[in-house]
């Protein structure tokens, strides 16, 4: 007689950010061996919430995935730049020198946000491949970033805009130096198709042309 198949784990993963820290929150059933899991892998649990709770500062994307067995199934909740590392200090420290900068420079609130923000998507994206030196990107860095981050998870073209503009002006600022502009890529405008007529547009177009003007002006 077969054994029956143990039931599917499934988990919840999110992120929570709050005044009490940034947390990875996991949320499953009732299951011994996932939860003794979970607190072997250095998570919190946390009655209030229903939650277990593992610090982003020490803990990764794929480690809080990772303490769980692989045949979990997964109800991600997390956004893409959620799953990014976090800043090191020496990133988070030309950030606050360029936002410094920026509002030295007059530049709008919204503009100081968005353009903060894209500049530490970039340098959280490249940390991931072990690359923290600022003085080491290139135009050819830029690319890679907008075609295997933006341009692979759907962002606009005026997202990707907004992030060449914000690195231009980054390295500009904070490194002093250019990064070859006329080799960053750039999106292309939209690209509409002309309009198309039907055969019936076509053939009162026509009929329209041959019918006689009847109208007569009088004097």
């Amino acid at each position: 007689m077969r054994e029956p198949t143990p039931p599917l784990l499934r988990a919840e993963l999110r992120r929570r950010r709050d005044r009490f820290g940034d947390f990875w929150t996991v949320r499953l059933p009732f299951h011994p061996v996932a939860i003794q899991a979970l607190r072997n892998a250095g998570g919190m649990w946390n009655a209030r919430l229903g939650v277990w709770l593992f610090s982003v500062r020490g803990f990764s994307y794929p480690a809080v995935k990772g303490s769980l067995p692989e045949e979990t199934l997964w109800d991600d909740l997390t956004s893409v730049s959620d799953r990014l590392p976090e800043l090191e200090d020496l990133s988070r420290q030309a950030v606050t020198r360029f936002t410094k900068w920026l509002e030295h420079k007059r530049y709008s609130s919204n503009t100081v946000v968005t353009y903060r923000d894209a500049v530490t998507v970039f340098l959280r994206f490249w940390q991931q491949f072990g690359k923290f030196r600022i003085d080491q990107f290139t135009a050819d860095d830029i690319n890679t970033f907008n075609f295997d981050y933006v341009v692979a998870n759907g962002y606009s073209r005026s997202y990707q805009n907004q992030l060449v503009n914000a690195l231009k002006l980054f390295f500009h600022a904070v490194e002093n130096r250019s990064v070859l502009p006329e080799r960053i890529e750039r999106p292309r405008g939209d690209f509409r198709l002309p309009h198309v007529l039907s055969k019936e547009e076509v053939k009162r177009i026509i009929e329209r042309r041959r019918t006689p003007n009847t109208a007569r002006c009088s004097f």
